[in-house]
């Protein structure tokens, strides 16, 4: 082989790779968000109710990480509550795995041109939590 040809070899190889990555990642999307998962209700811990005969809220405890938390179906909301909710998430919000990717690779993007990390800088805090007076 020689140098033009491997020179050439070594262009095409980060393209492949891109192409690669571009094709490998919508498959990945998808079987995360087709792989069976426990639903929410059950990964987080919930507190005790105690309800009245004609349905109304008489006691609830803490569960168990101090926090009052009562499952309630999106059924039972109010459809302008699941609106707004869905307002503040992003446009993607149904069709993402908990993180939406596009916007990953916009951070990473613009984190490799420099201009993330402006306001890491500017911070009064560091990332350890620590204020810096």
């Amino acid at each position: 082989m020689t140098l033009r040809a491997h020179i050439r070899d070594l262009g095409r190889r980060p393209r492949r790779v891109a192409c690669i990555a571009l094709l490998a990642l919508p498959a990945l999307l998808l079987a995360i968000r087709l792989y069976p998962h426990r639903p929410l209700r059950d990964q987080v811990p919930q507190s005790t109710a105690i309800w009245s005969a004609d349905g109304e809220l008489l006691r609830a405890t803490l569960a168990a990480d101090d926090q009052y938390r009562l499952w309630t179906p999106l059924s039972e909301m109010s459809p302008a509550l699941v609106r707004a909710f869905r307002f503040k998430e992003d446009r993607w919000f149904y069709w993402h795995p908990g993180v939406n990717p596009f916007a990953l690779i916009r951070a990473a993007r613009s984190n490799w041109r420099g201009q993330g990390r402006q306001a890491l800088r500017r911070s009064p805090c560091n990332w350890r939590g620590c204020c810096i007076t």
